[in-house]
């Protein structure tokens, strides 16, 4: 017998044979149905569109992943609408961000009736155009379809610029799940806020608390015996007058007894000896002086340049979602002096922290005016150098614990928020800063963006050119190709 050849098989295994076979087929099966089952129960997306218009900022996921009650996103679009895929992808995206506390109902109103009907009894809505409802217990908001995108509306058919979904729709989601919209005071009578072509500061303010279901107001010092009951944070930006005694004695005793926010943008230029002394109380001390850096340039020669290059700091829960990120401070700023682990203020419960520096090469100069500007080692200060910093009184180690406690952030820069020229990073540490300040840790993070769609507007006899270009020509010439490399093969 070869060593290829096999022995006979016994007749009680060619009895067995099917039975093996049967229990490897029907393995096999069960294997396959398990999969599928498991990988629809459990499953995660990849956004690999264009303009990654279904990746969610850090602000969204942070809230949706704290719903404590459940929401509903009836999603009404047709089939005939720009945005019908769309919509539901984001929906889905948000559904899949909330888990289980929040739930999506997506139809075509004109092609599914009875669903239509069924929805509308049991939300109590009315579907008029294409349309997302959010509901949440009693509260409904509804979002048309011109609020999920900006349109070209010169164009005999409206042309798609920019999606903003998930601006309007998060926006909508905490309108009807945070029952009590924070309300912001912007203290007023202390001197002009910068003014731009864009607008000033309280424009960008205003759209910070739009996005996250809180209120701006105006407040003057000068005019109240108390700050207003239905107080959440108090912003003073810019100051060139400082505040009085008696005002300064109204801010700090609401702070404490209240649990407020504080949110300070100082500009150097100004002195405000009352506002420094009291940041200095808790630990973060403007320094007065002007960060900047020394450029030598092969046309001026050697240039001052105040536009700071700035990196948030390493380590805090809350600006984690900027690791990595680079920013710049605009106009003029000033340092802090941050008494982070002195032990004065650990013995009495403060908590100072720097949140944002410069980069080693601006440093903290006393003298701005003279010349020539050189860094003095015992006047100046070296970079890095500290422009934004926080301070609580009365917290605890434990980030995970929510305490009640009077918080205070305090920016060197009094420009950060003017619209021009306003950049992604500072207007999301403003936000952020806000919202940790006034406890709503939950929508911290970087804030949704636009997704801009990119057109180029082509006249009808170059289509027409690309058209015949793409569909006749380049098709052609391949298979011209194909057919002289196979002549010279035949050959």
């Amino acid at each position: 017998m070869s060593q290829t050849d096999h022995p006979p098989a016994s007749a009680r295994d060619r009895r067995l044979r099917p039975l093996w076979r049967s229990l490897q087929i029907g393995g096999a099966l069960v294997l396959f149905v398990s999969v599928n089952v498991l990988s629809c129960q459990h499953y995660f997306q990849r956004d690999f569109t264009e303009d990654q218009r279904l990746t969610l900022s850090s602000s969204t996921r942070n809230f949706l992943h704290s719903l404590d009650q459940t929401v509903h996103l009836v999603v009404a679009f047709r089939r005939s609408s720009p945005l019908y895929h769309y919509a539901r992808e984001l929906a889905e995206t948000y559904r899949q961000a909330a888990k289980s506390r929040l739930q999506v109902h997506a139809f075509d109103p004109v092609r599914e009736p009875n669903r239509a009907a069924e929805l509308a009894q049991r939300f109590g809505v009315e579907f008029v155009g294409n349309s997302i409802i959010v509901v949440c217990g009693e509260s409904q908001l509804t979002i048309a379809e011109s609020n999920m995108a900006v349109f070209d509306e010169s164009k005999s058919t409206p042309l798609l610029l920019a999606r903003t979904g998930e601006e309007a729709l998060s926006s909508a989601i905490y309108s009807v799940a945070i029952t009590d919209p924070a309300q912001v005071y912007l203290l007023t009578g202390k001197g002009a806020l910068p003014q731009t072509s864009g607008g000033t500061a309280s424009a960008t303010l205003q759209s910070i608390l739009a996005r996250q279901h809180g209120r701006l107001s105006e407040l003057s010092l000068d005019s109240i015996e108390t700050i207003p009951e239905d107080a959440r944070a108090l912003v003073l930006i810019n100051p060139r007058y400082d505040l009085s005694e008696d005002e300064l004695r109204l801010v700090h005793d609401w702070w404490r007894e209240k649990a407020g926010a504080l949110l300070l943008l100082l500009n150097p230029e100004y002195e405000t000896p009352n506002l420094n002394a009291f940041a200095r109380t808790f630990g973060i001390s403007p320094q007065g002086n002007v960060v900047l850096r020394t450029v030598q340039s092969p046309v001026s020669g050697l240039t001052l340049d105040y536009e700071v290059a700035a990196r948030f700091t390493p380590g805090i829960p809350w600006t984690a979602s900027f690791r990595n990120t680079d920013t710049r401070f605009p106009g003029v700023s000033q340092s802090l002096e941050v008494f982070e682990n002195d032990s004065t203020f650990l013995a009495l419960k403060i908590r100072p922290t720097p949140l944002i520096e410069s980069t080693e090469a601006f440093w903290g100069e006393t003298r701005p005016t003279e010349e020539p500007v050189v860094l003095s080692p015992t006047l100046d200060e070296p970079g890095p150098v500290a422009l934004a910093a926080m301070s609580e009184l009365g917290g605890v180690e434990d980030g995970t614990l929510k305490v009640s406690t009077p918080r205070l952030v305090v920016v060197g820069n009094p420009h950060l928020l003017d619209p021009v020229p306003l950049i992604k990073p500072n207007y999301d540490f403003i936000s952020s800063a806000l919202n940790w300040a006034m406890k709503r840790e939950e929508l911290v993070g970087t804030t949704p963006e636009q997704s801009l769609l990119f057109t180029a507007d082509i006249r009808e006899e170059d289509r027409t050119f690309l058209n015949r270009l793409l569909l006749i020509f380049l098709p052609a010439g391949a298979l011209l190709f194909a057919l002289y490399v196979w002549r010279l093969r035949r050959e």
